[in-house]
């Protein structure tokens, strides 16, 4: 039911609408929003429509259809002030704080009163991720553009989720790196103590040690080592180390503290002697042993005049190095650089034959890089005997000396090298002489040594039968020594002399001689001039079975900071450009704070990376607190588009 009064006319007739406008009263206070239109589409048609009937020229028009083309006219303006008076409340309600909903006039409004808005960006964060390390678990991740992470939030807050902007591979030995907190107490010369690691040293009065620097590791005739006896040792539990007096000071022959420094420490855990060593004395044998040794006929009487068993030297008890090396190959030296002076030793050991093609790796060890240079010392024979010649093709530096002659020098070349040396009449008895220089300096790094017959055969591969390394001796021992290792050292001792040298292999073996007749263990060994020794068979000690001990660890103090961090274990894989985030307590005040780091490189030695910095730290912290996560990538929270990118206008 209606509600409206109804108007009649002279007639009685009900009297048309007439015209809506608008109502003055629609704003009372504490309204959300404002009312300020001066009608709607109903209220705008049926005003004109009323219209009609009293403007003259259409008062004539009587029909109310919505097909007819007047009323069709008026819907359409009625249409068009109802979007206008629609747009005019807008207005209206733009020009109030509490009403207005566009930020332009929140804007333009806090401007009027001087108020500017900081603008509005996206909360950035760097998240440190930690990856799973229990058994099973892969190394490595992939931590993909769009990792989501949610803060934790603090009391009466919400957490806030941020999402990774970048794809970094994350690896569970990078998820908290730590510095490096002890240092050894490294020997120098001059002094006859040393802390040894640990309180299980079990060494003891008379016991020999050795310390090798870095020089004589890598060289086999370098002396840079040091023999020495143990006086006492003193096993401290309270400190976790064992004192060990020597029976002099260190520094005689360079391996401490020079040498290439880093000199390393041995035990040798096993004194034996050389077979014969126990041998009847010669002057006590009755005259036909002394005959049948000496070749002659049973009934020589005994000479006075000879003393000693014949043979009785190292040689003597030394095996024939063409019968027990023939087969292990060449004596093979490794160096780094391309200089002609071969200084930098990186490793030494007997290639079965030279047939490499490095090409795949870039270079033959992991201890040298695509840089490098070998020398390999050996004699060679054929298989057969015929007339050879000699091949050897590389892209690199050569040269090659045979029988003490250059046969091959094209160590400067820039372009492939395919060297041949006709070798003449060749015996499949008969050893030669070579010497194989060769450095990487251009093209793939791959060398090939070869023999052809000049019977059309093809060429071939010499194989390490037809090899017998330099530089190496055999020596047999008293008795059987199982613990003696290939690598290991070995010290010969005689006379006041120590000369140390390296195992190349080991082997149970037998001997018989000097009326003595028992197994025996045979060592092969790197350059061991053993000359001073070789009339003094009994005399000569063998301390074999060498065991690598720790020099004793001390605290580290001094605060970290500067560009780098020297970390507490080796690294790998860490590269520049990457973020790290540093956290510790501060030097100075024992704060708790972290900040965000660039890494420029890392740097591997030995057991250790350093890791240095694009910038310097901006703390100093307490070196023991330290953590350094590497599984950091960018992340954010919020509006990522131009704000936050900067790319809007």
């Amino acid at each position: 039911m209606s509600t409206q009064a109804v108007t009649l006319n002279s007639c009685g007739c009900c009297v048309g609408p007439s015209h809506l406008g608008p109502d003055s009263g629609q704003n009372p206070p504490a309204l959300s929003a404002i009312i300020y239109r001066a009608g709607t589409f109903g209220g705008f048609r049926r005003s004109m429509l009323s219209a009609l009937a009293t403007t003259p020229g259409v008062a004539g028009l009587t029909t109310r259809e919505p097909e007819d083309p007047a009323v069709g006219l008026v819907d359409a303006w009625s249409v068009a002030l109802d979007v206008l008076t629609f747009y005019q409340e807008r207005i209206a309600n733009e020009g109030f704080l509490r009403t207005a909903l566009e930020r332009q006039s929140i804007l333009q409004l806090a401007a009027s009163i001087g108020y500017r808005l900081n603008p509005g960006v996206a909360a950035g964060a760097f998240l440190a991720f930690t990856v799973e390390d229990a058994i099973g678990a892969p190394d490595k991740v992939l931590v993909d553009t769009g990792t989501k992470a949610q803060s934790v939030p603090k009391q009466n807050q919400l957490p806030q989720m941020f999402e990774t902007v970048e794809a970094i591979e994350a690896r569970a030995e990078w998820n908290a790196l730590r510095a490096r907190a002890t240092h050894p107490v490294m020997p120098s010369a001059g002094r006859s103590v040393l802390y040894i690691k640990g309180i299980s040293a079990d060494l003891k009065k008379g016991d020999v040690i050795v310390l090798v620097g870095d020089d004589r590791t890598l060289k086999v005739n370098s002396t840079a080592y040091d023999v020495r006896r143990v006086v006492n040792a003193e096993a401290n539990p309270f400190t976790g180390y064992t004192i060990v007096t020597l029976n002099e000071p260190l520094g005689r022959n360079g391996a401490t503290q020079s040498g290439g420094g880093n000199p390393k420490l041995f035990a040798m855990r096993q004194r034996a002697a050389l077979f014969g060593g126990n041998a009847p004395d010669w002057t006590a044998m009755p005259d036909n042993i002394q005959a049948k040794y000496r070749q002659l006929p049973s009934n020589t009487p005994s000479d006075p005049a000879i003393k000693q068993w014949p043979n009785f030297n190292i040689a003597g008890v030394a095996a024939n190095p063409l019968a027990l090396l023939q087969g292990f190959g060449l004596f093979a030296e490794y160096f780094e650089g391309l200089d002609l002076d071969f200084t930098k030793y990186r490793m030494l050991r007997v290639d079965p034959q030279v047939d490499f093609d490095w090409t795949s790796t870039g270079s033959p060890d992991l201890s040298l890089t695509t840089s490098f240079s070998i020398r390999w010392k050996a004699s060679f024979r054929p298989p057969a005997d015929g007339n050879y010649w000699l091949y050897i093709k590389t892209h690199g530096g050569l040269k090659v000396w045979y029988n003490g002659s250059t046969v091959i020098d094209s160590w400067w070349t820039g372009s492939p090298v395919d060297g041949a040396v006709n070798l003449g009449a060749l015996k499949k008895a008969e050893w030669r002489r070579i010497i194989i220089e060769y450095r990487h300096n251009y093209g793939d790094p791959k060398i090939q040594v070869e023999l052809q017959r000049d019977d059309g055969t093809p060429p071939f591969v010499l194989d390490k039968s037809c090899w017998l390394p330099e530089w190496v001796s055999s020596v047999y021992l008293d008795a059987i020594y199982p613990k003696v290792q290939p690598g290991s050292w070995a010290v010969f001792s005689a006379l006041g002399k120590d000369t140390l040298t390296q195992v190349f292999d080991a082997a149970e073996d037998a001997r018989a001689n000097f009326t003595l007749s028992a197994k025996s263990t045979r060592i092969e060994v790197f350059y061991a001039d053993l000359l001073d020794y070789s009339d003094h068979l009994r005399e000569t000690s063998v301390f074999v079975q060498s065991e690598q001990l720790s020099f004793a660890e001390q605290p580290l103090t001094t605060p970290i900071s500067g560009n780098s961090i020297e970390l507490n274990r080796a690294v790998d894989g860490l590269a520049g450009g990457r973020l790290l985030i540093v956290s510790g307590m501060r030097a100075t005040d024992g704060v708790s704070v972290s900040e965000l780091v660039t890494l420029d490189y890392s740097l591997p030695s030995g057991q250790y990376t350093t890791l240095y910095f694009t910038t310097n730290l901006q703390n100093a912290y307490v070196r023991s607190s330290v953590v350094v996560n590497s599984n950091v990538a960018r992340a954010t929270h919020g509006e990522t588009r131009t704000e936050l990118l900067g790319s809007g206008n």
